[in-house]
């Protein structure tokens, strides 16, 4: 699904498309959606995603890996990444599709 899609579906999933709430206003909410998002998790916070589950930053420890053109050793550096954790019910929804 691109961004297009997502603001069109989500556009068509809403009863209010009498004018209302136009898709133009759906992409500017998700992109300040972004921004909240962003300045919370930089800020150490979880970002919930009603429905869906929470976005979650973690410390990555560093490691070693292997260049995959030469083979040779790398070292890859600690870092902080952001991590989606699924609600148990979008879990088991998920579980029940296989």
């Amino acid at each position: 699904m691109n961004q297009r899609t997502l603001i069109n579906t989500i556009w068509d999933d809403l009863p209010i498309q009498d004018g209302v709430l136009t898709p133009a206003e759906i992409e500017r909410v998700l992109r300040a959606f972004g921004r909240v998002a962003a300045a919370e998790l930089l800020a150490g916070f979880e970002v919930p995603l009603p429905g869906l589950g929470r976005l979650v930053t973690v410390q990555r420890k560093a490691r070693s890996g292997r260049n995959p053109r030469t083979g040779h050793p790398v070292r890859i550096a600690a870092r902080m990444a952001v991590v989606f954790r699924a609600r148990k019910d979008l879990k088991d929804a998920l579980k029940d599709q296989e």
